[in-house]
């Protein structure tokens, strides 16, 4: 074999070598870039969870970033057996570890007119009977979109204590007096209805006319409805 046949087939090897280097560095950079763009999507990344806090449905980003643009698509339901639409008005902005409010409207089908006589308990625990699933929109800092689904009704999350359900309860019936008996075993239970109304009474969250004895002080209740303190309660305002 002549000489320059062996140093071409040695440069052709060469080349083959050298390409085959680059092509792994190549791959290897593009793996490294796609790396750092995931951890820097996950550090910017929100996670919002939808809750019943304080009788009220609030949107609680629990990720490591602000959403921004959120919204949630309207739900048609069929509470009354016939159908309804639930249209969700969010906070266009919700930071790192916020918590805020949505406010919930039903209309009709056609989403023109709201329904005067829908009752929006039936989308809250503890009334609600059944899960609904609901879609949420929202972006990160960087632009990157994200739609997943959210429940609603009786298994989302739930951060309501025994007195948020008292004052939900009197919140829908005020600004009527009603007596103790009255309040519906699955938001108070009757073993623990004296002690709820007395927290609540002594804070200032109910007005109610109290029922003494000499030996046990306040045993009872009656005339119980909620005061403005207790509605700004519910409304996260104290």
């Amino acid at each position: 074999m002549q000489i320059s046949t062996i140093v071409l087939v040695l440069t052709l090897l060469a080349v083959l070598w050298y390409s085959w280097e680059t092509r792994k560095l190549r791959i290897q950079s593009e793996k490294s870039i796609k790396l750092t763009e995931k951890h820097l999507e996950l550090s910017y990344m929100p996670h919002l969870i939808l809750i019943l806090q304080r009788g009220g449905l609030y949107l609680y980003n629990i990720g490591n970033g602000s959403a921004v643009n959120v919204g949630i698509e309207d739900k048609i339901v069929s509470p009354a057996n016939y159908p309804e639409r639930l249209r969700f008005a969010c906070p266009p902005i919700i930071k790192k570890d916020e918590c805020l409010p949505i406010e919930v409207k039903i209309l009709t089908k056609d989403g023109k007119h709201e329904d005067p006589s829908a009752r929006i308990e039936f989308i809250k625990p503890p009334d609600a009977t059944d899960t609904i699933e609901v879609t949420v929109r929202f972006e990160n800092l960087v632009g990157i979109k994200y739609t997943y689904p959210l429940k609603l009704g009786k298994d989302m999350p739930n951060d309501a204590t025994p007195v948020d359900y008292l004052l939900q309860y009197l919140h829908g019936k005020y600004p009527k007096t009603i007596e103790p008996n009255e309040i519906p075993a699955h938001y108070v239970a009757e073993s623990e209805r004296m002690k709820v109304l007395r927290y609540s009474w002594d804070k200032g969250l109910i007005e109610a006319s109290p029922v003494k004895t000499d030996q046990q002080g306040i045993v009872g209740f009656h005339f119980v409805s909620i005061t403005s303190l207790g509605i700004d309660y519910l409304k996260g305002k104290i």
